[in-house]
């Protein structure tokens, strides 16, 4: 597929690639945006995007499956907006990672790329999204993320408050019957959130007739969805994800 012309670059970086050096153990690729390369003094907002179940992997020889949906797969398709101009580190693990684990890759890219560790964003899917809520009932108001999107996740943030200083926007197919990501569990999370007064009022964007799929994640990071249809009960998606992290810092 033919990328704009100011279209960045994706590559993979495996576990044992001369590329890889941190101290966590993930394989992950790399997204820079066009004017990396030609910016030495600028200092680029970071997204770390995590995985789906389907995704999971060894970090090596499992690593183009990351390419199969979400982030990585809308930016190897050529549809991540030119408007988003980030370094994106999409990462593949087996299990949850730990919160421990997810600062040391943090810390290391801090390092390797040109980051602004005030603009630092985590999102995922699913397994994902859960991972999400997994390090805020770790870190809480000590996380290195700025602000989270969360896309099908379920009722592990069992503590609101953990997200009280951390903005956070919640998406979920309203048809999606995954046992294990119930659309009632996006709107458990959004409400136990917003009952601790957060800094920032926890958003949640049901979309109708969607299920567990790709056609709800993708199109969250795609835009696809943008103004479209939704539950009115809830928030619109009138505002793009990048759009929307860029209004928070640490």
């Amino acid at each position: 597929m033919a990328h704009p012309s100011d279209y960045g670059t994706q590559i993979p970086v495996p576990l044992g690639s001369t590329l890889y050096a941190p101290p966590a153990n993930f394989g992950f690729y790399e997204y820079l945006p066009s004017r990396y390369a030609g910016t030495p003094d600028k200092k680029w907002p970071l997204i770390v995007f995590c995985e789906g179940s389907g995704e999971t992997g060894n970090g090596a020889a499992n690593l183009p499956r990351m390419l199969t949906t979400g982030l990585p797969h809308v930016i190897k398709n050529g549809k991540f907006p030119s408007h988003a101009e980030f370094i994106v580190l999409s990462i593949q693990y087996n299990g949850y990672p730990t919160a421990a684990k997810l600062d040391a890759f943090v810390d290391w890219a801090t390092l390797r790329y040109r980051i602004d560790p005030a603009r630092v964003y985590l999102t995922g899917l699913s397994m994902g999204a859960i991972t999400a809520y997994k390090y805020a009932m770790t870190r809480g108001d000590a996380g290195k993320f700025a602000a989270y999107v969360t896309i099908s996740g379920n009722n592990a943030l069992t503590d609101g408050c953990k997200m009280k200083r951390r903005p956070v926007w919640i998406f979920h197919g309203a048809a999606d019957t995954n046992t294990n990501t119930k659309p009632q569990h996006s709107i458990d999370t959004q409400a136990r959130i917003n009952a601790c007064a957060p800094m920032v009022r926890a958003r949640l964007t049901l979309f109708p007739g969607s299920g567990h799929a790709p056609a709800t994640w993708n199109a969250v990071y795609d835009l696809s969805k943008l103004n479209g249809a939704y539950v009115t009960t809830y928030d619109p998606y009138d505002k793009s994800v990048f759009d929307w992290m860029l209004q928070y810092h640490l």
